[in-house]
């Protein structure tokens, strides 16, 4: 399981960057990092 925390770690990364670069106060970008930080949670439970 934990492989799969990594990677969605990685597109989760990936996808806020991206959404960054496009617009860095978006609604999107909070979103997505609020995702992060709760996959980041997990995977350090595991």
């Amino acid at each position: 399981m934990s492989n799969n925390v990594d990677k969605v770690i990685e597109a989760l990364r990936i996808q806020m960057y991206n959404a960054y670069l496009e617009n860095p106060n978006s609604k999107e970008v909070i979103e997505i990092s609020q995702k992060l930080d709760e996959y980041i949670l997990l995977a350090m439970k595991n």
